[in-house]
This record gives C-alpha cells, structure tokens and sequence, in this order.
C-alpha cells in the first residue's frame, strides 16, 4: 500500500492490511494471515479484482503463505501480484524479479516446474540487466533454472545454466554457501544422473478443492494421485484415510509417498514404523525424507546418525534450515567450531533462529559488534525468544538509548508473554529505579511461574516494607525449587515473630 491511498474511503482495506503487516513482523503469521485476507476481500469489494493498488496486499500474503508452508496459495497469490508489478515497479525492476523468484520457489513446491521454469528465465533476464552476471542474485537465478531443468528430466538444458552459474560464482566474493551447495548436489545430478533436489517433483500442482478428481484418479491406479490425495485428507485432518492412500502409493515404492507416510506416523507417535518409512523415502533420493529422518533422529538423540541426512538434504538446496538443523547435531556431538560453521551458513541465507544463534554465541565470546547484526536480523523475524535475546543483549552494552529501546521490545513481548519477557521487563525497570513501575511486571510473571521474578518481588517487597507479602514471595520461590530462596528460609526465625522481625529489618 502507498501512502497516497490512505484514502479515508478505503479504510476497510488498509487498515487491516498495516495490522497484518504489523502481526507479520511480529512473527504472528496464522493472525497476519487472516488480516490480509480481510484487506484483500475488501479491496477487491471497493476498487476490483483486477486493481493496481492490491498488488501490497497480495505481495504479503504471498510471503506469509510462503513462511507457512502453504504453497498454492503462496503460489496464486504471487502470480496475482505479478500481473499486477509492471504498473507497480516496472517489468525490469529488480524488486518484480524478486517476487518471480519466491513465486518460482512456491510453483516448484507443489510441482509446477515448467511455470517455474519460465518465472526463473525472466528473473535471470532482470537480475543480470541490473546486476551483471556475477552478482549473488543472477547466480542463484541460474541455480534454480537448473533445479527446474533437472526436476523436468532435461539435463542438457540444466548443463548450460549450472555453467553459467559456476563461471560466476568462480569469479565472485559474497556467494552464500547454501547456493554453492545447491551448485554441487546439481553437478553430480548431472554428471552421475541421480535424483532432483525436489523429491515431489514427479507429482504435480496440489489443489485441496481437486480432491473429487484425484480420488478417481487414486482409484484407478494413478500413483501421483493416491498421494496428492493422501495430502488433502492430512490438511482436512483425516489422519486414517491419508495414511492408507499413502501406504497404496508406498507399496510401489514411491519415495514421496513414504516421505509424506513417515511424517504422519512420526506425528501420531509411531516412531519405529515413521522412521523405516523416511529410511527408505531418504534411501531413494526423497530429499524430504532425508530431512525428516534427520528430525527423527536428532529428536531421538542421535545426532550422529542425524548427521548423515541432514547434510543431504543441505546439498540438495531446499532452503537454510537443514544447515540449521545439521549445526545443531554437530552441537551436540562436541564439534563446536563446525557448528558455527554452520549456524552461519544458514543464518546468512535468512533463517532468523539461525541468525539468533550466531548472535548469542558471539555476544557470549565477547564480540558484542559481531553479535548486534545477527541479533537483531533474527529479532526482525518475529519470534519473541529472539526479540527477548535482543532486548537482553542491548541492556548490557551501557551504550546512551539502548536501554530505553529494550524497555520497548521487552513492552511489545511481555504483552504477549505473561512469563519471562514481563519478569525480564520488571528487572529492567528496578534497575532503572523505577519500582512502580516495575511491580506490576514482576506479578504478573511471578504469578505465572517465573522465579527470578518471585525473587525480585521478594527483594522490592521487603524494601518497600510489606514482609508478609515478601515472604510470601520467598516461599513460593523455595517451593519451586530455588536453592537462594530455600536457604534464606531456613535461616529465618519461627513462629510468630518472623513478621516482626522482617519490619524490624524494613525500618532499619
């Protein structure tokens, strides 16, 4: 939306559209959802469906479906808004190739390579207009090209655009090392012909209102179908009846098919029948039950073997999070310096939670300067884990304002978080001398569990002169198991004088 539409007349429509992006930042996706939905029904009520001025709306649902996995829409909701770009940016602009490549991502998740494949050859057009031929963008073009020609069986074509990515990157500083591993897994695809990076990439658009069309097909014997099925009646939550579509398509040996069955037993519990059918989907080249079964196994703590498919499904490009998750192992087996390696990796290619790692583990070496940018690209994902992290990291650095800025980060969390964020907030405020202020935190997360809280209230509520209230506080914080406040007790007088001793103590 642009400022010169904030007409009073189309409130219906912007309103709710800045407060889905406000939920989006916020990582509140299902919410930011919903409130784009309402913006976009509404403009299309008040100006048309085929309106200009909806091509904002429809760019962020097209990144909120992104983020939450939903594919179709993330799709028709991308190429909407690229209908709508040449009036919005120009047709050569490099923000319309941006939105070509994550809608490409989107039609290559659900199997529609060739309209992919075309998105891909025009952003490659854009970015090296813009760019040249050895920017990080016309690289990573050229990789997904390749993607689409292997996923569409044309390894010549996928030949020539590997090249071109190759001779870039060779000459290049800056290329993120996920795109060069998508470059590698790409190369042996081609040279030793085994599978795609996509290991749906035999199955074609799944669309939940197809579901009459499929089940025919599914009972005729159509293999693609059982499983574009199976998956419809998993989103309807009919657990039982996607799982035997999925078990007909599994029993010919259909690698999504056993990707998509070990996911649903691991979801229902059934770890040791979930992890054979991931075994053999990773076993075939599924690179989605590599990840998967590297999930299971580090969930089973087995990070040694999570190991192996994790890496797998790194090289075959789909995305930061096997890295993340790869770092994480390693984590746990003692290699730490290859885990930072990693977390690294995945961080610069976007993943937040990554990136928040990178920061701690650097705030917590000493490097506050090489900590802050990680900190705070994770902090803008959303999550409220990593906004705490940030807040915490900005009240330690003594630097004029940023104590202030946490103060309000912690503010936009603790209204959401009764617990940690309110009792970190409540601390903030006693330290800046500011007691009232800070009470009312300090209850609110104590009251939810939060011991360091209760401890605090101990401490204010004793100052203030108010002992039982304080007492009461220590108790609550011995019985949830605090050693400081259990020792304290103990040293306490018994019986009735110990609230005449604590005002004692209070008017001293």
């Amino acid at each position: 939306m642009r400022p010169s539409e904030r007409d009073p007349h189309l409130a219906e429509m912007w309103l709710p559209y800045e407060e889905g992006v406000e939920l989006s930042r916020a990582g509140r996706s299902e919410r930011a959802l919903s409130k784009l939905e309402e913006a976009l029904a509404a403009g299309e009520r008040l100006l048309g469906p085929d309106s200009a001025h909806l091509y904002d709306i429809l760019e962020g649902l097209h990144v909120n479906y992104l983020f939450a996995r939903r594919y179709e829409e993330a799709a028709a909701c991308g190429l909407r808004a690229l209908d709508r770009a040449p009036e919005v940016h120009g047709t050569s602009h490099p923000r319309t190739g941006d939105v070509m490549d994550s809608t490409a991502q989107a039609l290559r998740q659900v199997g529609r390579h060739r309209e992919a494949l075309t998105l891909d050859q025009h952003n490659l057009v854009i970015q090296t207009q813009a760019f040249g031929g050895r920017h990080p963008a016309t690289i990573r073009a050229a990789v997904n090209i390749t993607a689409s020609h292997l996923a569409l069986g044309e390894r010549g074509e996928a030949r020539d655009y590997l090249g071109i990515a190759e001779r870039g990157a060779a000459v290049t500083d800056g290329v993120p090392p996920h795109t060069l591993a998508r470059m590698r897994a790409h190369r042996r695809a081609i040279e030793d012909g085994v599978p795609g990076p996509d290991g749906r990439s035999t199955f074609p658009e799944f669309a939940p209102e197809q579901e009459p069309r499929y089940r025919a097909d599914a009972e005729d014997g159509d293999l693609a179908a059982m499983v574009r099925l199976g998956g419809v009646l998993e989103r309807q939550g009919r657990a039982s009846e996607a799982e035997r579509w999925y078990r007909r398509a599994a029993s010919e040996g259909v690698a999504p098919a056993l990707a998509a069955l070990g996911a649903l037993l691991y979801d229902a519990g059934r770890k040791e029948e979930a992890e054979r059918c991931l075994g053999d989907a990773a076993a075939a080249g599924d690179v989605h039950g590599s990840f998967n079964l590297g999930i299971l196994l580090l969930n089973e703590d087995r990070p040694g073997e999570a190991e192996r498919w994790l890496l797998r499904a790194h090289e075959a490009g789909v995305g930061p999070r096997p890295a993340h998750m790869l770092a994480l192992a390693l984590e746990r087996l003692g290699r730490d310096e290859e885990a930072g390696r990693w977390y690294r990796s995945a961080a610069d290619a976007g993943l937040p939670e990554a990136s928040g790692k990178v920061g701690r583990r650097l705030a917590d070496a000493g490097d506050l300067a090489g900590a802050e940018p990680y900190m705070r690209r994770a902090a803008e994902g959303g999550r409220d884990t990593d906004v705490l992290d940030l807040a915490l990291f900005l009240g330690r650095t003594g630097r004029p304002g940023d104590r202030q800025e946490a103060e309000r980060l912690l503010r936009r969390v603790a209204e959401r978080d009764p617990i940690r964020p309110a009792g970190v907030l409540g601390a903030l405020l006693l330290e800046q001398g500011r007691p009232q202020d800070a009470e009312p935190w300090l209850v609110r997360a104590g009251e939810n569990g939060d011991v360091d809280a209760m401890m605090n209230l101990y401490g204010l509520t004793t100052a203030l002169g108010r002992p039982d209230e304080a007492l009461r506080w220590l108790r609550r914080a011995a019985d949830a198991g605090d050693p400081q406040a259990a020792d304290l007790l103990r040293r306490l007088p018994a019986g009735p004088r110990r609230s005449r001793l604590w005002r004692r103590r209070s008017e001293s």
